[in-house]
């Protein structure tokens, strides 16, 4: 059994591209839900409410751009 090479499957060239494709996808999904969270427990920890599921990221976004402010006036706040 030692010094033996056993083999392995390796998936076709297409195949492996798209399990690539899937595995980047998954990626920015889990990023896009991560940035989403994290918008939503600021709000939370400031009090206000938001909108909760898609609402919020469609028809509640004139309510969550309600609450923008220039980067110079944010300038010396803690984040």
């Amino acid at each position: 059994m030692l010094r033996r090479l056993l083999p392995v499957h390796v998936p076709k060239p297409r195949i492996r591209e798209q399990l690539a494709f899937i595995k980047c996808r998954n990626s920015v999904d889990h990023d896009i839900n991560r940035f989403k969270t994290l918008i939503r427990s600021v709000f939370a920890n400031r009090g206000i409410e938001i909108d909760t599921g898609e609402r919020a990221w469609c028809t509640g976004r004139q309510h969550i751009n309600s609450f923008r402010r220039p980067v110079e006036a944010s300038r010396g706040l803690r984040p």
